[in-house]
C-alpha cells in the first residue's frame, strides 16, 4: 500500500495484511513497518506496526498526517517525522 502527501511530500508505504508473499527478505522494512520516503526516495523514517486487524483505509490528509483506517473502524493518525 502506497499513500504520497500533497506537493511532492512524503511517500508512506507498507505490506497489505491479507495478501501472502512468497519471497520476503528478512532485511525486508516493509515486512513488518509503515515506512516513510521522502519524494527522492531516501528512507526518513519508519514505524512499527503490528495491528492484526486489516488496514481499509490507508491516505495523507491535509496536514501531513497519515490517516489509517483499520476494518474494526479503529483509527491512527501518524506523523511522519517522528
Amino acid at each position: 500500500m502506497v499513500a504520497v502527501a500533497k506537493y511532492g511530500g512524503v511517500i508512506a508505504a507498507c505490506r497489505k495484511t491479507d495478501c501472502v508473499y512468497v519471497s520476503i527478505k528478512s532485511s525486508d522494512p516493509l515486512s513488518e513497518h509503515i515506512c516513510f520516503y521522502s519524494n527522492e526516495g531516501k528512507l526518513i523514517n519508519k514505524l512499527k506496526f503490528e495491528e492484526k486487524d486489516k488496514i481499509v483505509g490507508f491516505d495523507f490528509i491535509d496536514d501531513e498526517l497519515l490517516l489509517i483506517v483499520m476494518e474494526s473502524g479503529t483509527y491512527y493518525l501518524v506523523e511522519p517525522y517522528s
